[in-house]
Formats: structure tokens, C-alpha cells, sequence
């Protein structure tokens, strides 16, 4: 029965990542589409409840915290929230419900070649897409932004999981030729950052030593996913402040709208008040930043659960002794350049990039993994 449980959770969890890349390689066009785009945040939620109940044996008293915890942050944010937007108190429990839902499950072999599968469709497809259109001079299908995100995730995890194969030198003639494919379809787009950031994790994937992170005592993505958690609304603010050249296309005065308002009163400060939008450029505007979004929407208390939950669920990982893969570090890896990403898009904030960008993080923190005892143990069998 464990063995059906875990294939039926794991096929959701595989499902609701196909279904965010199927939006954007088909596009919002269509009534389809659309209506999953608009619902995104319900659909995650109703998965995530199902997979929850599914797995309601495994759940630990630390786990049923956290599901305590996501329910009560719900009904205080739906309180406190002044947003008309209906899911907008959904989005933190929504989050944090499914990196638990990763937590508690496990993929095996052939759910990361299915995860593969879905990643080189996804890839393809956006590329043959975008071949047409330049042939044919009509305009992209999509948001340009989003399409070079698609295509940066998709590329990630295609090269992590075909550095996992056991196929000899092919998977290095694969591995180049996808990089190359989709540097050229990413400048192709114009999408700065995530250009910046496949480069970025193609240097630090293949340089940093995998063997000497397994070995190292202290929890170093930890650390840099807590300075990342803290620095980031000190340096946007600064970059909103200082008379530097304009890097951020724009960002920087999105930014210092945003901490006019943010600044504005204790209770924006403390609690947020609503998703925060300027007009500064004639048209109403995110903040094109993940974690000042959260600062406007839930405020202080809000940004110490969502983050201080996700750097929780790295911390135990590690702590617990489960054995950590070159694979599972180069996910963990992905998730800092998803991080980074988040700098300049609501990445982490929008339910219709929860399964991917989530998946990165937790693919890494299962407590279903083998220990590393138990890892030396089956290897001197």
C-alpha cells in the first residue's frame, strides 16, 4: 500500500509541473489556459489537501504543526489582508503545504525520467515554438520574461537529470548541446536574468565540488539561504535609493515607490495590507521582486513564517543525517539561482510557478530518503 501511495502522490506532484509548463508553451489564450492560469492557487491547494490526506499515516507531530501553522496564517492574513483578490491570504499556506507535501514523499528512477520527460517536451516545444515565430515575424505567444523562465527551469532540470543517467559520454554530448540550445533561445528572447542566471548555474554546477559539500559539517545552504532571506529588501532598497546606473530595467523605481508605501505606517510594516501596485509608468504595475511582495502583502510577520519555514525544512534535512545525492545538491543549487530569479519576478509568489520552483527545494529535503547510515550500510552489502 506505501508503494501505491507513493506512486499516486508522486503522480500528482508530476502532473501539477506539467500543468504550470503547459500553460505557458500552449499560452493564456485559450479558455483552457486561461481558466487554470486564474485558479492556479485553488488548484495547488486542492492537490496539496488530497496529498496530504493521502499521506495523513506519515504525517508527524512537526508536520501537523506546520499544517496548524498554515491554516492559522489563512485566517489571520483573511482578516488582516485588504486585498480583493479572493486567493491572495491563500498564497503563504498554499507555499508552505506543498514544500510538506515534497517532505513527505520520495521519487525514484522512474519518476525522475518521467520528470525528465516533462522538462524536454516542455524545452522543445517552447524552442520549435519560438523558431516559427521568428520565421514568421509575428509576436511571441507570451511574455517574453516568462517564456526565458520556462525555458531556464526546464533547462536546469533536464541537465541535472541527464548528469544522472548511467549512458557514458552521451549525456555530455546531450548536456552541451541542450546548454547551447537554450543560451541561444534565451538571448534570442531577450531575457536578461535568466540568461545571467543559466550561465551562473552552469559555472557553480560544474565547479563546485560535490563531494566536498557531502562532506562538509556545516549546513551551507542554509546560511546562504538565510542571507539571501535578509539581505535582499536592505539591497533593493538600497538600489532604489542610490544614484547608481539603471541595471533593473525600470525595477528601481518600481522599488522606491514600493517602500514609500511599505514605510508609510507600522501596520504595513508589521502585518503588509494588500499587493502592492504603482502607476508610476501610466499602468498599474507588480513589484516585480518576490520578497518585497510579501513584505507589502503580509509584512514582517509574513516574510519571518514563509521564509523562516522554507530555511527550516533545509536546516532538518541536513540535521537528520539523510543522505544528500550530487543530484540532490544540484537541485538545491537550482533552487539559490530560483531565489536569485525571484530578485526581479514574483517566482516564488505565483501559484502557477509553485510546482516547478518548489520542486527544486523539494526534491532535496524528503525525509523518505535513506540515511547516510544507511546508505554506507546497502553500499558494503
Amino acid at each position: 500500500m506505501g508503494n501505491v501511495t507513493n506512486r499516486i502522490s508522486n503522480l500528482v506532484l508530476l502532473i501539477l509541473m506539467a500543468g504550470s509548463y503547459w500553460l505557458f508553451t500552449i499560452g493564456l489564450q485559450t479558455p483552457y489556459t486561461q481558466v487554470v492560469y486564474e485558479n492556479a492557487t485553488y488548484i495547488c491547494l486542492a492537490a496539496v489537501v488530497f496529498l496530504l490526506i493521502l499521506r495523513y499515516k506519515q504525517l508527524t507531530k512537526a508536520d501537523i504543526g506546520i499544517i496548524i501553522l498554515s491554516v492559522l496564517s489563512f485566517l489571520f492574513f483573511f482578516v488582516t489582508t485588504t486585498s480583493s483578490v479572493p486567493w491572495t491570504s491563500l498564497i503563504l499556506p498554499t507555499a508552505m503545504l506543498l514544500m510538506l507535501c515534497f517532505k513527505k514523499t520520495l521519487f525514484d528512477n522512474i519518476d525522475f525520467l518521467i520528470l525528465l520527460g516533462i522538462s524536454v517536451v516542455a524545452m522543445v516545444a517552447i524552442l520549435y515554438r519560438m523558431s516559427i515565430n521568428q520565421s514568421s515575424d509575428n509576436l511571441y505567444w507570451i511574455n517574453t520574461n516568462t517564456l526565458g523562465m520556462s525555458l531556464l527551469f526546464s533547462t536546469i532540470t533536464t541537465v541535472i537529470l541527464l548528469r544522472s543517467l548511467n549512458i557514458g559520454i552521451l549525456k555530455y554530448i546531450l548536456i552541451v548541446l541542450v546548454y547551447a540550445a537554450n543560451f541561444i533561445g534565451i538571448w534570442i528572447l531577450s531575457s536578461e536574468t535568466s540568461l545571467i542566471l543559466l550561465a551562473f548555474f552552469c559555472i557553480i554546477d560544474n565547479l563546485i565540488p560535490k563531494k566536498l559539500i557531502q562532506s562538509i559539517k556545516i549546513n551551507i545552504f542554509a546560511l546562504v539561504l538565510a542571507l539571501i532571506f535578509v539581505a535582499v529588501p536592505f539591497v533593493a532598497y538600497l538600489i532604489a535609493h542610490v544614484d547608481l546606473p539603471r541595471f533593473f530595467s525600470g525595477r528601481e523605481e518600481l522599488w522606491e515607490d514600493f517602500f514609500t508605501y511599505w514605510l508609510s505606517t507600522p501596520r504595513n510594516i508589521l502585518i503588509g495590507k494588500e499587493p502592492y501596485l504603482s502607476t508610476i509608468f501610466g499602468r498599474k504595475l507588480g513589484v516585480h521582486n518576490s520578497y518585497l511582495y510579501i513584505l507589502a502583502t503580509y509584512g514582517l510577520l509574513g516574510y519571518g513564517l514563509f521564509f523562516g519555514s522554507m530555511l527550516g525544512h533545509v536546516l532538518v534535512s541536513w540535521k537528520s543525517k539523510i543522505f544528500h545525492s550530487k543530484r540532490d545538491i544540484s537541485f538545491l543549487l537550482a533552487f539559490l539561482c530560483v531565489c536569485i530569479h525571484a530578485i526581479m519576478e514574483q517566482t516564488l509568489t505565483s501559484a502557477y510557478w509553485f510546482p516547478i520552483v518548489y520542486m527544486f527545494l523539494g526534491l532535496t529535503i524528503s525525509d523518505q530518503k535513506p540515511t547516510e547510515k544507511q546508505t554506507r550500510s546497502s553500499r558494503n552489502a
